[in-house]
């Protein structure tokens, strides 16, 4: 029974996870002189980040040994990464030690993040490390995306969601973006458009382009919309309840066939069987658990947030 609630959870963690993993990485441990248990420790350490951060762990390919963090980067490639993390625990001048953690990117660039080992050991530093280096390429690879339309209002979908109305400014991922805008009564217009890190990038539809000079700023100023935090409120509260739901029908199914009333000299005279409440309980706790992916993976619950000189407005919306 333990061991099937193990897999359930196991697998319960391993979907509602999965929509996030957009990136895999491969962990390196660099040689040093130190205890092959601390070195131990410090890989566990970077794949437990990689388990909080929705980052799937690479195996990484047979060869030679690869520490560099050029090599690494060769080496994510290779493997279809994402990033190589290299770690290596190195001596401090003042006789401690400290944790240095580059991140490897298959594209070649390097981020590097290094912190002392204080009295919690190796695996809070390389936490601690590997986080700040992590948090750094999350801010380096986004940008900001301005869609303005004239007129104003037209309703705008990036990547197939709803994004809220023009004029809005949100912060995009580095890369192509498909941008629809659809002014009431009017066919909808696409364009691709590319988002550079750090920077932002404004896209025109209608006359705004030649009119952004001297158009009169809408009094409520741009739109944001970002998912609303509901939607992982809710989905780790069906996910949990879902997990309860099945453990019932789960010890059912493991004690299936087994004696609970046995008379001597008779016989076994009833046995635990499988029946239509076990069966109920084992739906409701799996629509439980899709219903809880859906909310983490589509994130239908959103929020849009308008200020500016004028006005200012919060509006909660929702699709499904």
């Amino acid at each position: 029974m333990l061991r099937a609630m193990r897999a359930l959870l196991a697998l319960t963690t391993l979907l509602v996870a999965a929509p996030a993993a957009a990136q895999s990485g491969l962990v390196i441990v660099a040689e040093s002189a130190v205890e092959p248990v601390t070195l131990e420790r410090a890989r566990g350490a970077a794949i437990e980040v990689f388990a909080e951060r929705g980052v799937r762990l690479v195996p990484t390919p047979d060869g030679a040994p690869c520490e560099e963090p050029a090599c690494a980067a060769t080496l994510a490639e290779r493997a279809g990464a994402t990033f190589a993390v290299v770690l290596a625990v190195e001596p401090r001048e003042d006789g401690g030690q400290r944790v240095r953690a580059t991140l490897a990117l298959a594209t070649g660039e390097l981020l590097e993040e290094t912190q002392p080992i204080e009295d919690g050991g190796v695996r809070p530093a390389t936490a601690a490390a590997l986080e700040a280096a992590l948090d750094r390429r999350a801010a380096d690879a986004r940008g900001f995306l301005l869609v303005r339309s004239d007129p104003p209002g037209a309703r705008v979908m990036i990547d197939g969601r709803d994004a809220g109305v023009a004029p809005l400014r949100r912060m995009a991922s580095a890369g192509e973006h498909r941008v629809v805008v659809t002014v009431a009564g009017e066919e909808p217009v696409t364009r691709d458009v590319t988002v550079a890190a750090g920077e932002e990038t404004a896209l025109d539809f209608g006359g705004a382009a030649a009119e952004a000079d001297t158009a009169t700023p809408d009094p409520a100023g741009p739109a944001r919309t970002e998912p609303s935090l509901w939607n992982w409120l809710i989905g780790g509260a069906l996910a949990l309840g879902g997990i309860i739901t099945l453990l019932s029908p789960l010890q059912t199914l493991s004690q299936q066939g087994q004696c609970v009333d046995e008379i001597e000299g008779v016989g076994c005279v009833e046995r635990v069987q499988f029946g239509p409440q076990s069966g109920v309980l084992m739906g409701v706790g799996l629509g439980a658990i899709i219903a809880a992916i859906v909310f983490d993976a589509v994130a239908p619950l959103r929020v849009e947030v308008t200020a500016g000189p004028d006005a200012a407005g919060v509006v909660v919306g929702g699709r499904f």
